[in-house]
């Protein structure tokens, strides 16, 4: 057996490039596409703690294995962190940003990334939305309602980012602050000493109203039961027995996974949300934010009128590119919205080309909303596939549901169903988070079984099959004997199995490598729709 080994893992890195196929390649416009991103599966030297190369080893004659060791198919590396996707240098790739890039023009520069620029530079103190809002409630004399993502490592947010509104607005006179705490369990700071940062800026000028863990009050779905929740907690009447921080929240980070399941409470001494008061938003993740602002608003789906009752709502970010902001008295933008525009789904649609987008339920909105920067319906190009995830302990069962997306990735491709299909594999990203190196290799291993089913069933229907990642993850979860359960700044892969008679299929290799974003140029090459033709990843 062949043991996946750091001078092999170094070759990887590096790329293979070619091979060669029977010629006559069909046409672009005939062509079909099946991009699948393996969730969380980055590239490094093997090791006991990397998943990744364990399971390459394991399936000496897997795809994976053919791929990224034998290079029986063209594979090369991209990046997949950082500046590569609109993070910050050095900064570990995550989903949003990974499929936000994979299905873009460009790089697409993250909204954290953005804020954090912006908050460090002065910035906000010039955003045009958030000076009307704050001029707007000192005028009122009423507090200003601010929810805020209490995290310090977290795609959702950052508590920094309140004590520049703190900042501000006593700056234009607002006396009164109620800020409404929503725990992560990814920061190193404990969630109770974040607030205690906070309410010292504050002094006298506010407090907390309410506190809770972001897995209750953002959902990718929603208005959720649970939502719904935290905003009836906002506005309830208090009572005068009201619990206090101290003793809902423990010290330190290691109470902050507890406190990201936290269940909303009212606290102590504070008032309610009222129906003339005006709420700014802070969170970064744009899919997470839509529940609360809906049911904030009184409204169930974004094509219902506002009801006659709720707050102004201003988010610091866009919620997606169909939320009306000129014409809704109810919601507001803080800051005007940057992207290079040129998604895939625009292009692909604009050609009349049919697609499909698979994942497992809780993955849903990284095929959707994070790839197409909108919420995208329904329709007769446009179709997804969305299985109910694995429920209760995932190393019990990590296969997950990667044969379920498989089989109706084939089904699609039997019956002639789609031109391109995106499929979202979480089997390395979510088991990797478990700190369960045996039960990532195994759901690797799964996955790469899948795979092997997937690729004969494109080589049947003469489609491309493009294999890639959005982040790394499973290749680190214990590196040089520490514990890691997290994402990386590891390189991610990216193969080709080409269709039969494709001729011989090359990868282009760059130096330094090329980004995610050079995914969707290859997807658009390969169907001869490329605003660009020649910039993909597979000369033609």
């Amino acid at each position: 057996m062949r043991l996946f080994t750091p001078a092999i893992a170094l070759a990887v890195l590096a790329g293979s490039g070619s091979c060669t196929c029977t010629k006559s390649a069909a046409t672009a416009a005939k062509a079909k596409v099946v991009l699948v991103v393996m969730d969380g599966f980055g590239l490094a030297p093997a090791s006991p703690g990397n998943a990744v190369s364990q399971a390459l080893a394991a399936r000496p004659t897997g795809l994976l294995a053919r791929a990224l060791v034998a290079h029986a198919y063209p594979t090369t590396t991209l990046g997949a962190s950082g500046e590569c996707v609109g993070l910050s240098a050095g900064r570990e790739g995550n989903s949003e940003a990974g499929h936000n890039n994979i299905c873009a023009s460009d790089v697409v520069e993250q909204h954290r990334t953005y804020l954090t620029r912006l908050r460090e530079s002065g910035g906000l103190s010039t955003a045009p939305g958030l000076l009307a809002l704050l001029e707007r409630v000192h005028a009122s004399g009423r507090p200003l309602h601010v929810v805020v993502t209490l995290a310090d490592q977290s795609s959702s947010g950052h508590y920094a980012d309140v004590l520049e509104i703190i900042r501000l607005a006593a700056e234009h006179g607002v006396a009164d602050l109620q800020l409404h705490g929503l725990c992560s369990g990814r920061s190193t700071t404990g969630c109770r000493e974040m607030t205690r940062q906070i309410q010292a800026a504050l002094g006298a000028h506010g407090g907390f109203a309410t506190i809770a863990g972001v897995d209750h009050c953002f959902s990718r779905v929603g208005p959720t039961p649970e939502i719904r929740e935290c905003v009836a907690v906002m506005r309830a009447p208090r009572t005068g027995q009201e619990a206090t921080l101290d003793e809902l929240l423990g010290d330190g980070a290691a109470g902050n996974e507890r406190a990201a399941g936290l269940a909303p409470h009212a606290l102590r001494g504070s008032p309610a949300l009222g129906a003339d008061d005006e709420i700014l938003l802070l969170q970064y993740r744009r899919d997470m934010a839509v529940g609360m602002v809906r049911e904030l608003r009184g409204r169930v789906g974004e094509s219902d009128p506002p009801r006659p009752f709720g707050p102004r709502v201003v988010t610091l970010t866009p919620l997606d590119r169909r939320s009306r902001y000129d014409d809704d008295p109810f919601l507001a933008m803080a800051l005007p919205r940057s992207s290079p525009g040129g998604f895939l789904h625009e292009q692909l649609a604009a050609a009349g080309l049919r697609e499909l987008r698979i994942a497992e339920e809780d993955k849903a909105a990284h095929v959707t909303y994070f790839c197409d920067e909108d919420d995208v319906p329904d329709g007769p190009t446009y179709a997804r596939f969305h299985p109910p995830a694995v429920p209760g302990d995932l190393t019990l069962s990590p296969c997950l549901k990667s044969r379920e997306a498989v089989v109706r990735a084939t089904q699609a491709l039997t019956n002639n169903e789609a031109d391109f299909i995106l499929m979202n594999l979480p089997n390395a990203d979510l088991l990797g988070h478990t700190g369960d190196v045996a039960a990532a290799t195994k759901g690797i291993e799964c996955m790469d079984e899948s795979l092997e089913l997937l690729a004969a069933a494109t080589g049947k229907a003469g489609a491309w099959l493009l294999i890639t990642a959005d982040h790394g993850n499973a290749e680190g979860i214990v590196v040089d004997g520490v514990a890691k359960r997290g994402h990386t700044v590891n390189p991610v892969p990216f193969i080709v199995v080409p269709p039969p008679g494709a001729g011989e299929v090359r990868v282009r290799q760059a130096e330094p490598r090329e980004c995610l974003h050079a995914v969707s140029w290859t997807v658009l090459d390969l169907f001869g729709v490329s605003p660009h033709p020649g910039n993909g990843l597979i000369p033609r």
